[in-house]
């Protein structure tokens, strides 16, 4: 972080060893002051927790919150926090929108159905409020970090593989799991490869940056976050969303920066391995992954029994988008509020489907706002910088997430919706504080 009374100093982009040397030599020279170095490691405890939250999940949560906002409240005044901000309102405005739409639609216009009971509208609050605060606490502590990109292009590739031996382990040792879907120590079977995937898409952004002993470990965590969708977690959606993402990454390589095609044929043979790899270990495992998706040749080939097999996979999520299209189509405006999706949801509590869930809780006003947020990190980006750096950090965002919630209402949870807009506050960090270097390095 910035502070006042200590010189900035820039790190070295070398090892994570050799950077705690540079910076032991600097407070020993007292160019940095023994103060100043605890805010630096309170930075490697922040990084190494929103990292670790892929495995932790919303375990962390509290010790990210205490991390993210206690150097900010006793370094900075309100004064100070507020300068940095400025610069970057249209993020903090964009993921704001969501929170105040439905918190004021909560207030003032949803009422609970009539005839049925409706206790979470506290709970629904709470989430609201606690999105509404953390977007600027963490965009101006995620900012403030001048060592932000050092730490995470470091820190994050050989966390991420460790992360995914740990949960190998849990996925290949039966006193731990009693099911071929592993679920991370929070108990949900989502968030591991969700996060898991967003974080290595970002391990990408920094290509430019000469971070050249990192370069073949990225594709080690591609390949892993791969395995860790389809034969451990089994999580179909989200397997699409990384698939849609990786080529779209490849893309961007080849297309728009040409300098690095390599990067785009790298990033196609470890999509190759990591689906080859996955399905093997499904296979082997004797979990049901790889026959989902085999079914679905039987229905590319109309065969009864591939039909009969789809019918079954996709009967109940059939009934509940049908239901949910019936009742969109009565008040596609306003839709109807969020108590009115546990109701009609029934035993599934939720659609299923976010988009679905969005016009249900506030009709077109409601899409828009949740497309809105999606869309912040990326468009905020753009804004700043139309290089390959904003392309990649908007992907990071859009990519898992938009796709991924076509099969499942991931914002529906507290927990997601506030490790989204964790990840989304990091992610949009991360690329400022990138661009900040390159256009450092092109003033020499």
């Amino acid at each position: 972080m910035h502070h006042a009374g200590c010189e900035s100093v820039r790190y070295p982009d070398s090892s994570s060893m050799e950077m705690f040397e540079f910076y032991n030599k600097k407070i020993n020279q007292g160019v940095i002051n023994p103060a100043s170095a605890i805010w630096q490691y309170l930075d490697w405890a922040l990084v190494i927790c929103v990292v670790s939250i892929v495995f932790v999940g919303r375990e962390l949560e509290n010790v990210v919150l205490v991390l993210a906002v206690l150097p900010i409240l006793l370094a900075r005044t309100f004064t100070a926090n507020y300068e940095v901000l400025r610069g970057h309102l249209p993020f903090v405005i964009l993921c704001a929108q969501y929170s105040i739409f439905h918190l004021l639609k909560i207030v003032f216009w949803d009422v609970s159905p009539a005839g049925e009971s409706y206790d979470n509208y506290p709970v629904e609050t709470e989430k609201w409020i606690w999105g509404l605060v953390l977007v600027p606490l963490l965009t101006v502590r995620f900012i403030s970090m001048d060592n932000l990109v050092v730490l995470f292009h470091r820190i994050a590739p050989p966390l991420m593989l460790f992360l995914f031996l740990c949960m190998s382990v849990r996925y290949f040792t039966p006193y731990f799991e009693d099911t071929t879907r592993i679920k991370n120590l929070a108990a949900n079977v989502f968030i591991s490869p969700l996060y898991y995937t967003i974080f290595a898409i970002l391990l990408f952004s920094g290509d430019h940056l000469g971070l050249k002993s990192d370069r073949m470990i990225r594709y080690a965590v591609l390949v892993s976050s791969i395995i860790l969708a389809t034969a451990y977690a089994g999580t179909r959606g989200i397997f699409i969303g990384q698939l849609v993402s990786y080529l779209a990454l490849a893309g961007i390589f080849f297309i728009i920066d040409g300098e690095n095609r390599k990067v785009s044929l790298s990033i196609l043979c470890s999509i190759v391995i990591g689906v080859l790899l996955g399905f093997f270990i499904d296979l082997c495992q004797d979990g049901s992954f790889c026959e989902r998706y085999l079914l679905l040749f039987n229905v590319i080939q109309f065969t009864s029994e591939g039909e009969e097999a789809l019918s079954a996979s996709m009967s109940g999520r059939s009934y509940l988008y049908q239901l949910g299209f019936e009742r969109i189509l009565e008040h596609p405006i306003v839709g109807y509020g969020i108590a009115h999706e546990p109701i009609i949801a029934g035993p599934f509590y939720h659609m299923h489907n976010m988009y679905i869930s969005w016009m249900l809780w506030g009709g077109l006003f409601s899409l828009v706002s949740g497309l809105l947020f999606l869309l912040a990190t990326g468009c905020a980006s753009f804004i700043k910088s139309k290089g390959v750096n904003a392309y990649i950090i908007g992907l990071s965002i859009l990519g898992p997430l938009s796709i991924s919630m076509l099969f499942d209402s991931f914002l529906f949870w507290k927990h997601f919706y506030l490790l989204s807009i964790l990840t989304m506050s990091f992610a949009y960090s991360l690329g400022v504080a990138e661009r900040r270097i390159v256009r450092d390095q092109q003033q020499r």
